[in-house]
């Protein structure tokens, strides 16, 4: 959250404006011409001006707050009533308002609605002091308010609204702007309540407790520098962080470093063994590679023979085909040239047969035998016709 405007009404010896803030402001003026009075403005809200936290600036001719140059310290009645010097005092009697209207900072990427905190008082002047005639009262409102929202609408000449009335009106204002009553104006009782609602709004909360409310309100006291701030870190460490007992955390963290030691150690480990499996699977892929061609090589080569001994197997096949064809046809030959034999046999047998039965009846008219028989062969088979056919033709 960011502080967009400030409002003030009847504030020391300022303007009765709205002053609209940037991410960045400087505050520029010569000496007495309201810078102190505007960040006393800006730390009423923020401190709710409470008695152990507040540290009103010291302004022109003031060595410390309590002492002044002779003067009264600086007090929310005498900002009320403008102040001016001892006993003197711009209005003798005042309604005071001052308001810082926050919205979301978007350089923070939050998402906060805009709220105002408000802190109305009344005071007047007893003599040569300036007196609050009552308590001042503390508001928190959910929507970001105006001048408008805090003056008298019947009145001529500008005027803020009374103090007492200031709660019913803002409820009734904001209702007929079509805004929602609820938790849209709160008034909170005292200053303790109002600065835990105070920064659990900021922190996006309803509320934060009173321990953490006073320590935030004293680390803005300290950082709007009304004083010499010194080192940051004493800052840090006095007024933001709280006293611990670091001695377990020590203990924790020594652990942590030794775990952490450990751990190194181990990625080193691993590490190498990484490095060496890299090496390794070098190797391997390598090693695959040379596989992987040598298995290419085998199986073209393999391919190759197969692809050969196909060839010569259909040639031979071939071969056998066209010596089964000639033996076919040889035999086929043979066969025919069998049948041709066997017929010029038998035939040469037949005339051979026919050709002796002739010759061996012509022969037998003259040929006679010395046993008597008839001869029905070349020659007779008995003892006394075994003769040489050239005597027995004799």
């Amino acid at each position: 959250m960011k502080i967009a405007k400030l409002l003030t009404w009847h504030w020391g010896s300022l303007e009765d404006r709205e002053w609209p803030f940037a991410d960045t402001v400087l505050l520029t003026g010569e000496s007495g011409s309201g810078k102190s009075t505007l960040l006393d403005a800006i730390q009423t809200v923020l401190t709710a001006a409470h008695q152990h936290v507040v540290q009103f600036n010291i302004g022109q001719d003031e060595s410390t707050q309590s002492r002044r140059g002779g003067k009264e310290p600086r007090t929310l009645a005498a900002y009320a009533l403008g102040q001016q010097a001892d006993g003197v005092f711009q209005r003798p009697r005042s309604t005071s308002y001052v308001g810082i209207v926050f919205e979301a900072s978007e350089q923070a990427g939050e998402q906060v609605a805009p709220f105002t905190a408000l802190v109305g008082m009344e005071a007047f002047a007893d003599g040569r002091r300036a007196v609050l005639q009552g308590a001042p009262q503390f508001f928190i409102v959910r929507r970001p308010l105006s001048l408008d929202h805090l003056a008298r609408r019947a009145s001529e000449t500008p005027a803020p609204l009374p103090l007492k009335e200031l709660y019913v009106q803002l409820q009734h204002r904001l209702q007929a702007g079509g805004d929602k009553l609820t938790a849209v104006v709160q008034r909170l009782p005292d200053k303790t309540s109002y600065l835990q609602h105070l920064f659990g709004a900021l922190m996006g909360k309803t509320a934060v407790g009173e321990h953490d409310a006073t320590r935030a309100a004293k680390s803005i006291v300290k950082a709007m520098a009304y004083k010499e701030l010194g080192n940051v870190n004493d800052l840090v460490r006095d007024e933001i962080l709280e006293p611990h007992d670091f001695s377990r955390d020590l203990d924790k963290m020594r652990e942590l470093m030794r775990s952490i030691a450990g751990l190194k150690l181990e990625a080193e480990r691993l590490a190498l063994n990484l490095e060496r499996l890299e090496t390794a699977a070098h190797s391997a892929n390598q090693a695959l590679d040379e596989a992987r061609r040598f298995v290419v090589a085998t199986i073209a080569q393999a391919l190759r023979a197969y692809s050969e001994a196909r060839d010569a197997l259909a040639s031979t096949q071939r071969q056998i085909a066209a010596q089964n064809k000639n033996t076919r046809s040889c035999r086929k030959s043979w066969l025919r040239s069998k049948r041709r034999k066997s017929s010029c046999a038998v035939n040469c047998a037949r005339w051979k047969n026919a050709w002796t039965t002739v010759m061996w009846r012509a022969r037998s008219r003259r040929w006679k035998t010395r046993c008597g028989c008839t001869p029905t062969s070349f020659a007779c088979t008995g003892d006394a016709c075994r003769k040489p056919r050239a005597a027995s033709a004799a």
